[in-house]
């Protein structure tokens, strides 16, 4: 398994970051792995709405469902499946003031198979890509 991370703040309020993070879709302008994300199912979004996310893994073209599995005031939880690898995406929203808000972002990847064997190596990857993702949603929430 692969676990990072990290808090950041973000000078918006929680409901407009709620609201921007709730459509995985956004994962195009801030995940730097993404190359295309469309839903999957009917609005509105709530529990259950699905996505289908095409990312560019180590130069590998690699499909994943991500589905929203929780959602409550200040915690968006998605999870996206793979042959390889189960993927869980959360934030968590943590108000500062009514113009500031803490993001928690957390990433747990749980390898299937033989790619197991590779956590260890890909926890560095995933570091990396985390920051560069934090870099990009920072800019993205910022400019709503």
């Amino acid at each position: 398994m692969v676990a990072v991370q990290r808090t950041f703040p973000v000078n918006r309020p929680a409901p407009v970051i709620r609201d921007y993070l709730r459509d995985f879709s956004h994962a195009e302008q801030w995940l730097p792995a993404t190359r295309k994300c469309t839903p999957t199912s009917e609005p509105p979004i709530g529990v259950g709405s699905t996505w289908h996310n095409v990312s560019e893994v180590m130069g590998r073209e690699v499909e994943i469902d991500f589905t929203l599995q929780d959602a409550e005031e200040n915690r968006l939880v998605f999870v996206g499946q793979h042959k390889a690898a189960t993927i869980t995406v959360e934030f968590v929203l943590m108000p500062e003031t009514e113009h500031r808000t803490a993001v928690g972002f957390t990433v747990h990847i749980d390898f299937h198979g033989a790619v197991r064997l590779a956590a260890p190596v890909l926890q560095h990857e995933v570091e990396k890509r985390t920051d560069e993702a934090i870099e990009k949603l920072t800019d993205s929430l910022e400019a709503l």
